[in-house]
């Protein structure tokens, strides 16, 4: 985790270091070694390997709308662990979710969104960035109850950029 909090400040601060040359990508082709799986949300301004400021093969994400663990995101994070021997998993929340929004309002625009949104976490907490951050504590719960690998809890704030852990 300390890595990814050091690669964060670097965003933060505006001096990534992460780049992703023709070489290193060749050098990916034969396999990846990540050195955490990220559970994070699918929104399009918190992606892991860009807020950590990591290189392409450092993470494994599953990226999932309102960063919920399905059955399937376990699935995957299985074979993270099973085959690429990650010894830690984050699942990272961050302010702003829409997802965690529509759970804290109970408003959904399709049958599958509802499906998905309706395993949002919210205890009846109704700010959703208070809500997100429970939402992140419950999905480690679960995850905790499925994996033997360290897993932990983190939030992303789209302002600032910072994450805390």
């Amino acid at each position: 985790m300390a890595t990814l909090l050091e690669g964060n400040a670097r965003y933060v601060s505006g001096t990534s270091t992460a780049t992703n040359s023709p070489e290193a990508r060749a050098d990916l082709v034969a396999g990846q070694s990540p050195l955490a799986a990220v559970v994070c949300c699918s929104d399009s301004r918190c992606v892991p390997e860009v807020v950590f400021d990591q290189p392409l093969g450092s993470i494994f994400t599953c990226a999932i709308a309102g960063n919920v663990v399905t059955d399937e995101v376990i699935a995957s994070l299985d074979y993270a662990i099973d085959h690429l021997q990650i010894p830690l998993i984050v699942v990272l929340g961050h302010t702003g979710c829409g997802a965690v929004t529509a759970a804290v309002r109970g408003t959904t625009v399709s049958a599958s969104t509802g499906a998905l949104v309706g395993q949002i976490n919210t205890d009846g907490v109704t700010d959703p960035d208070a809500a997100a951050v429970g939402h992140v504590a419950a999905m480690v719960v679960r995850l905790k109850a499925h994996v033997e690998v360290d897993v932990v809890g983190a939030m992303h704030d789209l302002a600032t950029g910072v994450i805390s852990s």
